[in-house]
Formats: C-alpha cells, structure tokens, sequence
C-alpha cells in the first residue's frame, strides 16, 4: 500500500459524520418486524404471491438465494449453472431462476434473479430452523435499509437522511467482489473490512493480511476448530482476542475473534482485512444506501457490552432426523476433555432436551459466562453416554 493510500484509509476511519443526501418526495417508509437467530436477520418474504418465506437479510450476498425445494414447491424454471462458492472450500451446486415478484413488507422488487442451491441441508442444518433464501444486494441496491437490531425491526426508506436522523456517524463504502467494505484498522494495521449480516461471528481474521501483518498473531490462540458454516461447508479458524478493532469513527476493545485459517474460499481473500459479523453489527442501529456507496452507523445499548461465544469447543448441527449432531470437536477445548467427538447426538444438557429446532436455544446455554459447567447426555452409534464439559473462555 502506498503512502497516500494510507492517508486517505487512516483519514476515512475518523469521519465523525457524513454528508446527507437532500431529501426528495418519496413514500412512507415501511416496517418490517425482524426475527434474530444466531445474530442473523430473519424477515419474511413473498415470493411470486405465494409465502411467507424465511428469507436472511445478508448485506454479505452479492446474489439472492433460494432453496432448491421452495423453488420446486412454486413450480420455477431452474436453469443449469456451474457450482458456487461460499466460506467453505467445497463448492455447492446450483442453478439459475427468475422470481417475477419478490416482497418484503408490501415492498416489491420484479425480475429478480436468484441462485437455486440446497440451503435447507447446508447452511439451513447449521441454523436450528427453515432458511428458504437469502437477500441481500439486491435489496439494498433499491432501497435505503435500516436494521434496528433493538426495536427488532427492518426499515425500508427511500430517504437517507430520513433514516439517520438522531446522530448517526456516516461512513464511505467500496465495494470489493460486491460486497460492502469500510476502511478499518486491527490493532495498528489498516485495511478495508467487509460489512456482513450474513455472518453470525464478531470479526473473522483472514489470513493473508495476518501474515503482512505479524503483530497481529495472537499470542495464546485456541487449537484449529470449525468457526462457521455456510456454502460450501464449514470454515477453519483459530479463537483468540482482538485487542483493538476501529471502523467508521467507533473503536471496540478485546473482541473475541475469529483467526480464519482457511487457505479457499470467501475467508481466503487476499485484499481484505477481516469479515465483520451479526456479533459486531447488532451492537448498532445501522443503514444501508448501496445507491451512493454509504452506511450510516448509531450505537444502541450494546455497543459496550461483552461479547458471547461458545465455551464448550462444539460446533453443532441439526440433522435431517430432527437431531443435533457434533460436526467438530476442538481439540484442548471442554467438549475434547470430555471425550465428546464428532458424530455425537446431542440429546439434553443438564436435563432440558433439544432438537434441532432448538439449536440456537442450546448453543445459548453453552456461551453463557455465568455457567461453570454443563452436563450434556449424547448417544454414540447408539450408546447412551454423559459428558461432563467444564466450559471456560476459548478465546483466551
């Protein structure tokens, strides 16, 4: 990076607020009630008159998705395409279709293609519930997006300046591969960070900026362990805690972080600093004008709280069969200790059951800070068994 492309990255990070378009005649603005899972957006979505469909709002989506089987059930014309990538290394099939009508709280968006690909057994097994699809650039191309993370809701608006009312700083977006990115810096190295909805993690660390910037590598990292999930499959990294994160004139302190260790994929990217996710982004009211390349931040009442992460070293799943399955064990972490491996069924933890339905519920319990232990009773190929995991901090 050059000198004047530092000036101008470090001179973008302490814009206190932005210039606002003038306000021009548009409609009333609409409110769409949000639902939140595993710090993803849920909203509901009609698709060619028919639904409601659960649909994530993904500012990380350059292209919308739809289940293979919702595009069966509304009888649309799929075409053959090449597989698609995503955070895994593992590309996923897919094809291409045209939905005439998509709309999200009486807002209606025509002609929209989508990406047809198999997310009720992919991304959908790892969420605890039915994912139909995800939008994202196409929404936000159109119109001006709030998500109020605190009311619990979407606000499409036509007017920026409307929507940022109340002190909210503004900040420049490029974009990269079509996805959104702010100027940030991790500790003292600067870089461009991808503004991403559809992730349920705090910052996820790539790899290529780690290793142009060592005094990034964390000093008591966790062991390897899957971190995420999504297309194509699960995605590698190591916990530790970021010690300084800034962006768009906010600065966060001693964020448990994902050190991405995938070397494919959308985490791999050599021009990126680092993925910010739901953990990071619920801590604001924030909006989305894709049109003329800006988001505008408001910190809401959990900006300054800490974060939560899993303590258990268990990244969980459901299963086809209405179960939760252990896809990874962390090595050194509670859940190894206990002898837990992957291929268990998680049955109950400290008594109270769980399915599939109930993963996010589940994995709740395994974050909590104020629990020291938890007893979970699993089968293994059929075996009943008890692991007693003694959950601490994995991030260090």
């Amino acid at each position: 990076m050059t000198w004047r492309a530092r000036l101008a990255l470090a001179a973008s990070l302490a814009i206190p607020c932005g210039a606002r378009a003038a306000p021009t005649d548009t409609i009333e603005p609409t409110t769409v009630p949000m639902t939140l899972v595993n710090n993803h957006v849920y909203v509901d979505v009609r698709l060619d008159g028919k639904g409601p469909y659960h649909f994530v709002l993904d500012s990380g989506a350059p292209y919308g998705l739809l289940d293979r089987t919702v595009a069966s059930e509304l009888g649309i014309g799929v075409k053959a395409r090449g597989p698609i990538g995503g955070v895994g290394d593992r590309p996923a099939p897919a094809g291409d279709a045209t939905l005439a009508s998509v709309s999200i709280g009486g807002r209606e968006l025509t002609d929209r293609r989508f990406i047809v690909t198999p997310l009720h057994e992919t991304i959908g097994a790892a969420e605890g519930r039915t994912l139909d699809g995800v939008i994202g650039s196409d929404l936000f191309e159109t119109i001006v997006t709030t998500i109020d993370y605190t009311r619990g809701v979407v606000v499409l608006d036509d007017d920026f300046a409307s929507a940022t009312r109340g002190g909210a700083h503004t900040v420049p977006l490029r974009f990269h591969g079509g996805l959104p990115q702010v100027a940030c810096r991790l500790e003292r190295a600067l870089g461009f960070c991808t503004i991403d909805t559809g992730s349920r993690l705090g910052a996820t660390i790539f790899a290529p900026f780690v290793a142009r910037n060592p005094a990034l590598v964390p000093t008591h990292p966790s062991a390897i362990g899957v971190d995420g999930f999504g297309l194509g499959g699960a995605a590698y990294g190591r916990l530790a805690r970021l010690r300084k994160l800034a962006f768009g004139g906010f600065v966060l302190r001693d964020l448990a972080s994902d050190y991405s260790t995938q070397r494919e994929g959308a985490f791999a990217d050599p021009a990126t600093a680092a993925n910010l996710g739901g953990a990071i982004l619920r801590r604001f009211t924030i909006t989305f004008d894709y049109r003329r390349q800006r988001l505008a931040l408001r910190p809401n009442a959990a900006f300054s709280l800490p974060d939560r992460i899993d303590r258990s070293g268990l990244f969980l799943i459901g299963t086809d069969t209405g179960t939760i399955a252990v896809l990874d064990v962390r090595p050194d972490s509670p859940a190894a200790e206990a002898g837990m491996r992957a291929g268990d069924i998680v049955i109950a933890a400290d008594g109270t059951a769980f399915a599939a339905s109930d993963l996010p519920a589940l994995r709740d319990v395994l974050a909590r800070p104020d629990r020291a232990r938890t007893t979970l009773r699993t089968t293994r190929d059929g075996d009943a068994r008890e692991a007693e995991l003694r959950l601490r901090d994995l991030a260090g």
